[in-house]
């Protein structure tokens, strides 16, 4: 049996600073997985949250809509201004696929893990259902200004 060699100086310091390395990377490896728990558990929050906002959006808005339609106001509408009768048809017709769309984004949202909202496509699924349904409100006001001002609003 050959008696082991000598561990140098040299060796012994090289041994003792890859070792400093390797806890250093340990720490941060560590550090970077607790970052990544406290956003996933940031994220299932977000989720959470967008699913209560959603499903509170999700009962305005029907009941926005049933408001509008059994009012009778559209219908007043189209009476006064029968011109607009097919755009005023599209409009009520649009709060059925809205409420729809909307309900589907508060199912996502609850169904939602980190991983998927995180991704961006509920986000980004979110801020496309919020401009169609701005488009709407904002169509729901040109036509009822636009009847008022021509039709209603200049027989006073």
């Amino acid at each position: 049996m050959t008696a082991p060699e000598q561990v140098s100086h040299e060796e012994y310091e090289r041994a003792l600073a890859e070792h400093k390395q390797l806890r250093a990377r340990l720490e941060e490896t560590e550090r970077a997985i607790e970052e990544t728990e406290q956003a996933t558990q940031a994220l299932v929050e977000f989720a959470q949250r967008a699913a209560a906002l959603l499903s509170q959006l999700a009962d305005q808005m029907t009941a926005h809509f049933a408001a509008e339609e059994r009012s009778g106001y559209f219908q007043d509408l189209i009476e006064q201004a029968p011109r607009m009768a097919s755009k005023t048809q599209e409009l009520l017709a649009e709060h059925a696929e809205l409420a729809a769309e909307v309900n589907r984004l508060a199912e996502q949202a609850r169904q939602a893990s980190a991983a998927s909202a995180s991704s961006g496509a509920f986000a980004d699924a979110f801020r496309a259902f919020s401009k169609k349904l701005l488009h709407h409100e904002h169509a729901e006001n040109t036509l009822m200004q636009e009847v008022y001002t021509r039709d209603i609003g200049s027989k006073d």
